[in-house]
Order: structure tokens, then C-alpha cells, then sequence
């Protein structure tokens, strides 16, 4: 199988499993692209763990935005993504959840936007 994923333009990749034949190059609309082949035997389950760093500019008034797009076509998958803010931050998620790492758990049955804002 094959993951694409999209960040925002300026992301620094710091760490990738299960994933091989990595790749990382300008995609769509100057975003940066993280791509890789992974091996699924039927009736498997297969995590793929990212972890990179965003541009400062991607916090907008305090509030960080991501767009989280499922493929067309394929059945809902389990999905997790972290933010992880400076040692000593503190981020607020839109289901509440605050700390210095907040998260969006769940199946991705559509596409969905999820938010978190930085305290001042």
C-alpha cells in the first residue's frame, strides 16, 4: 500500500515507522509532501507513525487549523493525529482536551477539520 501525506509548506520531517521508500518533496500548492509504501496482508492492520515539525506561520491568531481528507472510495479508517506544542505550553482543543500535546482520535469516515488554540 501506499500513504501520502500533505503538511503545510516549511514541515521538517523528524521521524517516520512503518513506512519504506520514503519520500519527502513540494506537492500540491507548495505544501510538503511525506510519502512511503508499506506492506498490509489481508485481514491486517498496519500503523504508520509521522512525526514532523510545522512552520510557525501554520498558528494563526493563536489558532492552529488542520484539514484531515479521506480517499475517496475507501472504507472509514481509524485516524489519530497529535499536537505537540514547546515544552510548557498549553493548547486547547474544540472538544476540550488541553496540554502540551492535544489530539484528534477517531474514524475518518469523511473529511473533517479539527482545532486547537494556544493559550496565552
Amino acid at each position: 500500500d501506499y500513504l501520502r501525506v500533505y503538511a503545510p509548506a516549511g514541515s521538517q520531517l523528524l521521524a517516520s515507522e512503518g513506512l519504506e521508500a520514503i519520500e519527502v518533496e513540494e506537492g500540491e500548492a507548495g505544501a510538503a509532501m511525506i510519502a512511503g509504501e508499506f506492506v498490509l496482508p489481508p485481514g491486517t492492520t498496519h500503523t504508520v507513525r509521522l512525526t514532523y515539525r510545522l512552520p510557525d506561520a501554520v498558528v494563526q491568531e493563536g489558532v492552529y487549523r488542520l484539514r484531515i481528507q479521506k480517499q475517496p472510495g475507501t472504507a472509514a479508517m481509524p485516524a489519530r493525529v497529535a499536537l505537540r506544542g514547546q515544552p510548557g505550553s498549553l493548547w486547547i482543543s474544540e472538544d476540550g482536551q488541553s496540554g502540551e500535546e492535544v489530539a484528534f482520535e477517531g474514524m475518518l469516515s469523511q473529511d473533517r477539520t479539527w482545532s486547537a488554540t494556544i493559550a496565552p
